[in-house]
């Protein structure tokens, strides 16, 4: 141990829970605070075990029992240092400790405390946050809160230009957006949930919710706060900039903000309520050098996230696990990427009352024909029928989508019938059909094989069928449907 002062502090009722402190395993209910660093460090852990503890009810009757000073020391100040150990006791016996607090930080700041020992320099978070720079392509910069929150910047492209962010916290939740080149989110995944984000207008978005079991729902035109966006620097050049910041707590906050309205996303509400996103959001630039030096104080801020080392060690385990971060949400995505082809499709095209979107995953020409309630089907040779359903998407070399709908307050009353036809191309096909209708909504998904017309389902205002993949026998409207293309 380094030849310096050290004070104890001791509680007698629970063990002190805090972030970047020290520890005495030897002592139970003590935390050791280097005398040089004092006014920082101990300040920050104590406040942190009051939050924890209820602040709001201490007395030095119910909360604090003693704080004894222990002085450790190998200079010849020792006599004096006893001397003061005894006057901190006679203090704290009759006060609340955090009356305390401005008296230890006032003999400690004012040199009081004498040491033989070159003080090292204090490490300076900017606004209890500690920003770096990793060195790392995909996740150039970190930053990390001593309330246990990180954030990190994705870069998909150059290492400099973000392309993304995640926020994560100790408890292993996180939210990482996946964002366009002005910072609107185009994709998020949190709690094993996926939202695809589509058609901004204003402070409007849609948005279409998977969730953990793949079941499908979109929302229209969810509401977000999008002054954020006013002046935001898209022009990034530089990893761990104001600016590059500013990008990817504007995402974080706009994502957060939608996905606690669309899931009932609760980590979604810590993420705007924290310190950190505030931070980074009322950035300027006049804070970039505040910003570069608070990298000095990630080791001590990052320690709950498993961090050892300098600063340059402790970046690298930062980038680390956000890159592990990144890929399982990457991963997330792949595995319910045909439930995402058919929700951006639905997004991308006309709804109403009712909207049935077809996609598919071959460079083949397949085809969606909705029956309505009057027996005419809607299909590529009659794009709009007498009700008012319109096929408005007909895709002919592959994937999708292909959609038909009524707008809103127009589609009538009665059974609705849903195929998909086989038209051309080689191989067996794995398709997707979206139906949502008279406020229900339901997917299906199947093969299908050249040649091949498959009756889907059946809906009506009373609701829809469960998946009926029934091949249909070909009768004349079939085939005289099946020749206009």
């Amino acid at each position: 141990m380094a030849d310096m002062s050290e004070i104890y502090l001791q509680f007698s009722l629970l063990p002190l829970k805090t972030r970047g402190c020290r520890t005495d395993t030897t002592r139970p209910f003590f935390i050791s605070y280097s005398l040089p660093e004092y006014p920082a460090s101990a300040l920050l852990c104590t406040q942190h075990f009051l939050s924890s503890n209820t602040a709001a009810t201490i007395s030095p009757g119910n909360f604090l029992h003693k704080i004894t000073g222990v002085v450790r020391r190998k200079s010849k100040n020792g006599g004096f240092m006893a001397n003061l150990t005894q006057f901190l006791y006679s203090i704290v016996t009759r006060t609340a400790l955090i009356g305390l607090l401005p008296v230890m930080m006032l003999t400690t700041s004012c040199g009081l405390i004498e040491s033989d020992d070159e003080e090292e320099p204090q490490a300076e978070l900017f606004n209890g946050t500690a920003f770096s720079v990793t060195g790392n392509t995909l996740i150039p910069s970190v930053a990390v809160h001593s309330s246990g929150h990180s954030m990190s910047i994705i870069s998909e492209t150059n290492g400099v230009q973000p392309t993304g962010a995640i926020f994560s916290d100790t408890n292993g939740r996180s939210l990482v957006v996946y964002a366009d080149q002005n910072g609107f989110p185009k994709r998020v995944t949190s709690n094993n949930t996926i939202y695809n984000f589509d058609s901004y207008e204003l402070n409007k978005v849609d948005v279409g919710v998977i969730n953990p079991a793949g079941d499908i729902s979109i929302l229209r035109s969810v509401e977000f706060d999008n002054s954020p966006y006013q002046n935001l620097s898209t022009t990034i050049t530089e990893a761990g900039s104001v600016s590059a910041w500013k990008f990817a707590a504007v995402s974080l906050n706009t994502a957060a903000a939608v996905t606690s309205l669309a899931g009932s996303d609760s980590f979604a509400n810590t993420i705007r309520s924290s310190s950190m996103m505030g931070t980074c959001l009322g950035m300027t630039e006049s804070d970039q050098q505040k910003i570069t030096a608070s990298a000095s104080g990630l080791p001590e801020v990052a320690g709950a996230f498993g961090c050892s080392g300098d600063v340059s060690a402790c970046s690298g385990t930062m980038a680390s696990l956000n890159t592990t971060l990144f890929n399982t949400s990457k991963s997330e995505i792949e595995s319910k990427s045909d439930a995402i082809s058919v929700t951006e499709g639905a997004l991308d095209t006309g709804f109403g009352d009712v909207q049935v979107t077809l996609t598919w995953d071959t460079a083949t020409d397949q085809d969606l024909w909705v029956t309505d309630p009057e027996g005419e089907v809607i299909y590529y040779g009659n794009p709009a029928s007498e009700t008012g359903g319109e096929l408005d998407r007909d895709d002919v070399d592959g994937f999708g989508p292909e959609n038909v709908f009524w707008e809103s307050g127009t589609a009538p009353a009665g059974e609705y019938k849903v195929e998909v036809d086989y038209f051309s191309g080689s191989g067996v096909t794995n398709y997707t059909v979206l139906v949502q209708a008279f406020g229900r909504v339901r997917t299906f998904t199947g093969q299908i094989s050249p040649d091949e017309t498959k009756l889907i389902t059946t809906f009506s205002e009373s609701g829809i069928s469960k998946e009926m993949p029934v091949r249909v026998q070909k009768s004349d409207i079939h085939r005289k449907i099946k020749t206009y293309k």
